[in-house]
């Protein structure tokens, strides 16, 4: 299995997560994400987690579901779970000098 599909997603709170056969979609307070579970990955929601496994132990199987995992960590940040850091906000690099 990837390693990255091994860790998984935590669900922020006022996140919830719709799983249908076909598809993902997270809605949050920013608006909402929905996406085409890819072949030969399966998902689950528990305890708060989304997981990802992989059907079988093909490389196709196996870069579905690190792409996948990838792919809802994306969407996640998109509902705003992501924030720039508190204290880069307003901050400009100094620059000297004419640039040749």
């Amino acid at each position: 299995m990837s390693r990255i599909a091994k860790i998984p997603v935590t669900i922020a709170k006022g996140v919830t997560v719709a799983i249908t056969e076909a598809d993902v979609t997270v809605k949050g307070p920013v608006g909402e994400v929905k996406m085409h579970i890819l072949p030969l990955v399966k998902v689950t929601e528990e305890n708060g987690h989304l997981h990802f496994e992989q059907l079988d132990e093909s490389r196709d199987a196996n870069m579905n579901v690190g792409t996948m995992r990838a792919r809802q960590r994306y969407g996640q940040g998109l509902l705003g779970r992501f924030r720039k850091a508190p204290h880069a906000r307003g901050r400009r690099l100094p620059c000297s000098g004419s640039g040749r």
